[in-house]
């Protein structure tokens, strides 16, 4: 692993846990980030109209919420270094920090719906995802 990446702590949750998700760089260089991307919360909605490039099985990613984004200052992550947010999926608060650097909490719900057992992603752009699952 040479590369910058998204993690979750866990693989699957129950409603009601904190879910903790982030970047880690495994490379060899550090790595910036600068603008003010959120942390997107999708959800994979069977049968839905349309389809992700490279995955169209009859279904879609719906966002939900977003749960932080990084400040408009540049971050940087050293090799080694991780960036986490924890997403409280219970009453939806979330806590972030990057190389000890405030992330600035922003908290948006598009569905009001409470969370159901599905296939979950988080997602930072550009191209930074980890799915998980809800039971």
């Amino acid at each position: 692993m040479n590369d910058v990446y998204a993690f979750t702590d866990r693989n699957t949750y129950r409603i009601g846990d904190v879910v903790e998700f982030g970047i880690v760089n495994c490379g060899d260089e550090r790595e910036a980030f600068g603008n003010p991307y959120p942390w997107w919360i999708d959800k994979w909605v069977a049968n839905a109209s349309g389809c992700m490039p490279g995955k169209c099985t009859s279904g879609a990613w719906e966002p939900i919420a977003d749960a932080g984004y990084t400040p408009a200052v540049i971050c940087f992550l050293n090799p080694g270094e991780n960036w986490t947010v924890q997403w409280n999926t219970t009453n939806w608060w979330d806590t972030a920090e990057a190389s000890g650097s405030p992330v600035c909490p922003y908290d948006i719900r598009i569905h009001d719906d409470p969370l159901t057992p599905a296939i979950y992603r988080v997602r930072y752009e550009p191209n930074f995802t980890k799915e998980f699952e809800f039971v």
